[in-house]
């Protein structure tokens, strides 16, 4: 089975990426029975294919993740906004492994700053959002905040959807 590990795609940009729109991920399920809820249905139809995984499926386990989102409202100008989105994990030591967002307007960079104290930016420049996600491999802690700057054209609001993805050590 794939890991979310860096590797090339159609964009040219690093991370998890598939060439078509479906994105795999390998599940053994326990019953015959099970309920998914798929956000924006409408828009983001879910097919589900049972039988042996393929080869570059991703383990579900390795897709717990926290859910944020930030909203920028602009006034009568269009520009760049910036603001905050605040993770909260579960308790134990925690290790990110990997980020996903999507936007809505033309584009929004995120970045944060790591125990080492580097600091890591990442674009999306899509306004559908990327089919990427960006590997990471970084300690963590209960709360973790991540800055976005995102152009908002005038008399708009920009939101933006992102996914911190990770694991809890033992």
């Amino acid at each position: 089975m794939a890991t979310l590990k860096p590797i090339g795609n159609p964009s040219g940009a690093g991370g998890l990426a598939y060439k078509d729109p479906m994105f795999r991920v390998a599940y053994t399920f326990d019953s015959i029975s099970f309920y998914v809820t798929v956000p924006n249905a409408p828009s983001s139809p879910a097919i589900f294919y049972f039988g042996t995984p393929t080869a570059d499926s991703i383990a579900l386990e390795d897709l717990t993740g926290v859910v944020e989102s930030l909203s920028l409202t602009q006034g009568t100008t269009a520009g760049v906004m910036s603001g905050t989105m605040n993770f909260q994990f579960p308790e134990g030591k925690i290790l990110l492994t990997g980020y996903w967002s999507i936007v809505n307007q033309a584009y929004a960079i995120s970045s944060f700053q790591v125990a080492t104290g580097k600091n890591i930016s990442l674009m999306n420049a899509n306004k559908t959002g990327q089919d990427v996600i960006h590997p990471l491999e970084i300690e963590g802690s209960q709360s973790f905040s991540v800055s976005v700057s995102a152009y908002v054209p005038a008399s708009t609001t920009s939101t933006v959807y992102a996914v911190l993805y990770y694991k809890i050590l033992g």
